[in-house]
This record gives C-alpha cells, structure tokens and sequence, in this order.
C-alpha cells in the first residue's frame, strides 16, 4: 500500500477496500501464471500487442518530457497574448501558451513525429495548458483531432456535435464528464465538444495540447454566409458560449443551453 499514491492509501486504509485490493492482486498473480502455463507471450497477437504499448508508451513519455522543460519566455507570451486576445477572457484560471523548449532539435523532433504520425504530415502546433477551473463555460470543436497529455489527473466536459440542435445550440445535460488519468494520451475527435480542462483535485490541472499549427490564433476576418460562420472564435476554433460566460461577454456565440455545469461540489 506504502506505493500508491497519497490519495489512495487513505482509500485503501479501509478493512474492505484492503480485501478488494487482496482479490484484485490473486487475480493478477493467477491470471499471469495461466498465461504462462498457455504460451501467451510466445503467440504473434501478443507480440504485436506489446509492440504496440511500447511505442505509445514511448510517445507518451518522450511528450511528458517536452512538458518537464518548458521554458517560458515573457516576450513570446506578450506577444502572443496581443494576437490573440479572445484566448485570454476573464473566468476561470486557464493559462493558455505555446510551448518553449531549451532544446530546440529535441521539440522539433517530437512535433515532427506527431505531425507525421497523428495528423498524415499536417505541420502540428505543440502548446499546454495550466490553472484551476471547475466550470464548463463553454463548448468547442475543431475541424481536426486535438491531442490531450496531463501531467496530473484532470477531467474533460465532453459532448457530441450531432446532438447540437439545427440552430447550433446545445442543452449542456448532454455533456458527459470523463477523468483522464496522469500520463495517459487521449484523442479529442473533431465530432466531440469540449473546452477547458477542469482540475481533479486542488492541484489543478497542467495539459500538453497538439492541434494542427496556427488553430485557436487569431480568427479569420470573414463575412458570415451560414449560421455556422456565426460561432467561428478563433482560426479552427468554433466556440459556443454559455450566457454566464466571459466568452460570452466578450462576443462569442450563445449556443449552450441549460445549467453551466460546475464539478466543484464532486470533487
């Protein structure tokens, strides 16, 4: 028990929850030793399985380190923030920046395998963001999949694009709140709204992001032809906002409907 997690060892300091911890470990145990007896590790499937958890494993951890040495630059940030000022909205504390690395060749290197691997050799921008936020506020959706990595556990608000209403609103008892385990990559699909992560616990939360380069900078000055041109925040970045939101203060669509949902009370 002394190598679980702080969190956890209160859990398992339980009677019950030690004994459920117990069954779990023969389980195990007798599960691996049939595997043996079996020949598993000898089959072609469990071969081509472990390679495959190896390379993922190897992504996640050489994406891990990119994160471990982020070097901010003020200048970059200035910079950056007065380009896209939509980005920075007053409301829950999310920090929002590009990634900085000391070595140059190493960032490059992994965004170009990402860039190769995830999005067919599409040019993939690398970025993270920190902070402290329990709200949905807001949903949005990319016309491409965005890649998400924490550092700690966090939690995403998600919802789906085909249950949006002809009018592009959205009523929030839809959304669905899924807890992304530390370290553990996950694939946010074009067809799936999301927004900010939210923390899991008091820590708050620090996300690497990967979307194809240039998205959510600056929005394209276009003249709105469809309803859809309506919700367009940022470039690649289709927003809707909920009416208590500083996003939607601040201009954006008005397209959730229904509570703004706030997880502080479940955690």
């Amino acid at each position: 028990i002394a190598n679980y997690p702080p969190e956890q060892q209160v859990y398992l300091s339980n009677p019950q929850a030690k004994d459920e911890l117990l069954e779990q470990l023969i389980g195990f145990h007798l599960f691996a030793k049939m595997a043996d007896e079996e020949k598993i590790k000898e089959s072609q499937e469990y071969k081509e399985t472990l390679e495959k958890m190896k390379n993922e494993l190897a992504s996640h951890m050489a994406a891990t380190s990119v994160i471990e040495k982020v070097a901010v630059d003020e200048k970059e940030i200035k910079k950056f923030y007065d380009e896209n000022p939509g980005q920075f909205v007053a409301g829950a504390q999310v920090c929002a920046k590009h990634i900085l690395v000391e070595e140059k060749e190493q960032a490059e290197k992994i965004a170009k395998e990402i860039s190769e691997r995830f999005y067919g050799g599409m040019p993939a921008a690398l970025g993270w963001v920190s902070g402290h936020n329990t709200k949905l506020n807001c949903l949005e959706y990319h016309r491409d999949s965005e890649l998400n990595l924490g550092t700690e556990d966090f939690i995403l608000l998600l919802g789906r694009r085909t249950q949006m209403e002809t009018d592009h609103t959205f009523d929030t008892s839809k959304v669905k709140a899924f807890l992304i385990p530390a370290g553990v990559m996950v694939e946010i699909y074009a067809t799936t709204l999301h927004y900010a992560p939210c923390q899991a616990d008091a820590r708050g939360f620090r996300v690497f992001a990967v979307l194809p380069d240039g998205s959510n900078t600056k929005k394209p000055e276009i003249r709105p032809m469809n309803e859809e041109d309506r919700l367009l925040f940022a470039k690649n970045k289709w927003l809707l906002a909920h009416p208590d939101s500083q996003e939607a203060a601040a201009g954006a669509f008005v397209g959730l409907k229904g509570t703004n949902i706030d997880i502080s009370k479940s955690l």
